[in-house]
């Protein structure tokens, strides 16, 4: 649960990574997901990259209200996901 968006689906970092959090967010546009990462995902595991992916609200396997989400919208789920999820400074 990500505060005023509901479930977020999202992976968190695999065991022994290590480093500074990289949040990858996917685009937004029409069937975009966390799956936009599938091929890069891989690599930065390989390389001990301590990565976090996700599915904005209303996108791919997180939760779907109607509604037409607006930039602000978007910035302020950012901002919570950093704040209650991640909890670290992340690039």
């Amino acid at each position: 649960e990500v505060s005023g968006f509901g479930k977020i689906r999202y992976r968190a970092p695999l065991p022994d990574t290590s480093g500074s959090p990289i949040v990858l967010i996917h685009g937004v546009y029409g069937g975009a997901s966390h799956r936009t990462y599938r091929k890069l995902l891989p690599l930065l595991d390989k390389a001990g990259k301590r990565v976090f992916i996700l599915d904005l609200p209303g996108t791919g396997e997180s939760d779907k209200p109607r509604k037409f989400y607006t930039i602000e919208d978007l910035d302020l789920f950012t901002e919570n996901f950093l704040s209650e999820v991640v909890r670290e400074r992340a690039t």
